[in-house]
Order: structure tokens, then C-alpha cells, then sequence
């Protein structure tokens, strides 16, 4: 099986390992890439009232990356960039509960429009609400294939870090939100 076509069953199956590395040429890992909005989101999962689930997902993020080394696997270390993630798109598949979570006591998309991660030398920043936190991947891992980079990040967010009050509903969500991100770039 050619290496794009295992990635493309790998990636397509939701399997639940991934293939680190595509075979590229020399020095392909280290560079530049533009992240495809089109193509890339965020998914997030909260527990409400102990046993219901809320999922929900804001595409269109845009911003580069940088890949640091030529090591296969990636670690927060080996990754910079600036993503922006628009809050106006947050889908929880309920109007008025995504209305609720643009608004002002609690993302205000209006204004804040975007989570922004910044990857740097110094570590990683989220920044929600002109809040900026620090922040620790739980994981990341990329393929590449040709001029193509596929790249899935995990992180569990804390509300309470940000403040992020759901008023007279706050205790009856989990403070800590599952997020990963889907992220397609280009060269």
C-alpha cells in the first residue's frame, strides 16, 4: 500500500493510532505551513449535570505552523505557530444554547472573535476572553504526506482558568472540557 494511501485509510477509518510520518524528502518536517480553514476545526466535549453530554464543534480555524525538527513524532517543543479559532462558528447543534455560549457573560464573540493558541520558544499560550494561560497539549501528532500536513491536538481545558461562568447553569457543567483539533495545512 503506497504511504498517502495508508494515510488516507488510516485518517479515514478514525482508527486509533496514526501513522507518525510519511516518508518526505530530507528536511521536508522542518518548515512552513498555512493552515486550510476549509478543512480544519475544533471539536470540544463537556459533561453537563454529571451524565449528560454536550459536543460541539467551530470550524474555520486559520493561522501557520512551524515544525521545529525532522523528528517523526511531535512534541509541544517541536511545534510554533498562531492559530485563530473563530467563536462567531461554535456549533453545538442547539441555536440557542450556541447563542448563550457567543455571548457576553461567557465567550463574547463580540468582543473577542477568536481563541487564539500561539505556540512559541516559551511554551504555549490559549487565550480566551484577552485571558492568556498557559497551555499543555496532552498530545500531538502529524503526517505528512507530500505538501500536505494532517495534524491532531488534544488539550483538556479548565473553565474555571478562564473564568468562563455559565451563570445560574455553572455547577451543573464539568469545569473540564475535552478539546482536540483537526488541523489540514499546506505548504
Amino acid at each position: 500500500m503506497r504511504a498517502s494511501s495508508l494515510l488516507s485509510f488510516v485518517m479515514g477509518t478514525g482508527m486509533a493510532f496514526w501513522v507518525a510520518a510519511m516518508p518526505v524528502r530530507l528536511n521536508d518536517t522542518a518548515s512552513a505551513w498555512q493552515i486550510v480553514p476549509e478543512h480544519s476545526h475544533v471539536t470540544f466535549h463537556a459533561v453537563h449535570m454529571g451524565f449528560m453530554e454536550v459536543d460541539g464543534q467551530i470550524p474555520g480555524m486559520e493561522g501557520d505552523i512551524h515544525l521545529a525538527d525532522r523528528t517523526p513524532m511531535s512534541t509541544p517543543a517541536s511545534v510554533r505557530g498562531h492559530v485563530r479559532i473563530p467563536v462567531a462558528r461554535i456549533d453545538t447543534d442547539n441555536r440557542l444554547r450556541d447563542r448563550s455560549l457567543r455571548s457576553e457573560p461567557f465567550l463574547d464573540a463580540a468582543s473577542h472573535p477568536f481563541i487564539l493558541v500561539d505556540a512559541t520558544s516559551e511554551g504555549w499560550f490559549l487565550t480566551i476572553r484577552g485571558q492568556q494561560r498557559p497551555m499543555h497539549p496532552e498530545s500531538i501528532r502529524y503526517a505528512i504526506s507530500a505538501d500536505t500536513l494532517r495534524m491532531e491536538a488534544r488539550y483538556t481545558l479548565s473553565r474555571s482558568a478562564f473564568d468562563l461562568d455559565l451563570g445560574t447553569m455553572d455547577a451543573l457543567v464539568d469545569d473540564a472540557v475535552e478539546v482536540e483539533a483537526y488541523i489540514v495545512a499546506v505548504r
